[in-house]
């Protein structure tokens, strides 16, 4: 297949050997200057040093250590519910205080017992 234009007829081949012939090998750094020029100055840039912003480090550090917490306090304590955990020591307050007087009232472990449909004196059992 032939091109043409007003500059040049030909196939790829010519063209693309005509461009070849045109330039000079190697690196266009070491190709020859047009008299009177210098060469073009590299310059390379300067390093940018990373300054962390420190609240934004103390923020991630924190919800890195929340996240933690949660993941082993789930582990641990993951078939219990929130409401329960919470209360924990509000619960072996009641607790003792049921075991010295059953008459004792006992809120958190009535609202503990209430859903699974037991007294207060089965959950003290269990």
């Amino acid at each position: 297949m032939q091109y043409t234009n007003e500059h040049f007829t030909g196939t790829h081949k010519d063209w693309s050997d005509r461009l070849k012939a045109s330039l000079p090998p190697g690196n266009p750094e070491n190709w020859p200057m047009p008299e009177g020029e210098e060469p073009p100055v590299k310059v390379e840039p300067e390093p940018v040093i990373y300054v962390p912003d420190l609240n934004t480090e103390k923020e991630q550090a924190q919800a890195e250590l929340v996240y933690i917490f949660e993941k082993r306090a789930e582990e641990i304590a993951g078939k219990y519910p929130w409401f329960e955990r919470d209360t924990w020591q509000d619960q072996e307050a009641e607790a003792l205080a049921y075991q010295a007087d059953p008459n004792t009232p006992t809120p958190v472990l009535t609202k503990i017992a209430t859903p699974r449909n037991i007294t207060v004196a089965e959950l003290h059992s269990v």
